[in-house]
């Protein structure tokens, strides 16, 4: 009898299932950390939409003063374009200081100089001088 030869075959080597487990391994890796990546990137797309919304919000309330401001220059032209006109203030009441009353102090300071006149009697005289 002939034998045929036994041919020992050996068992696949583990390296295919290493590799396979390995690249799976890998592939879960990359996709948390895409995942990870995705979740960063959708907080920095809701940090950034919250900061424009914002900035928004803020762009608006200035055109609204603009606006009030506007109007309110607008106002203040009208009331002055239509407001009565300012009146010169009146002028100045005479003094009634006339030459006559001039020479009559002078008099007066002479007399009280040379001490014909007291201090009280001077005054005095000066009151009905220039009240008339």
């Amino acid at each position: 009898m002939f034998r045929r030869p036994v041919v020992v075959r050996r068992a696949a080597p583990l390296l295919g299932a290493a590799v396979v487990g390995g690249a799976a391994y890998h592939a879960g890796k990359s996709i948390a950390r895409n995942e990870a990546q995705g979740a960063s990137q959708d907080d920095a797309l809701a940090s950034m939409q919250a900061q424009q919304d914002q900035l928004a919000a803020q762009q608006q309330q200035l055109l609204q003063q603009q606006q009030m401001m506007a109007q309110q220059q607008m106002m203040a032209q009208q009331q002055a374009q239509y407001a009565p006109p300012t009146q010169a203030p009146p002028s100045p009441a005479p003094s009634g200081m006339t030459d006559e009353k001039i020479s009559q102090l002078q008099r007066l300071g002479e007399l009280k100089q040379s001490g014909v006149l007291t201090d009280e009697e001077f005054a005095a005289q000066k009151a009905k001088i220039l009240a008339s």
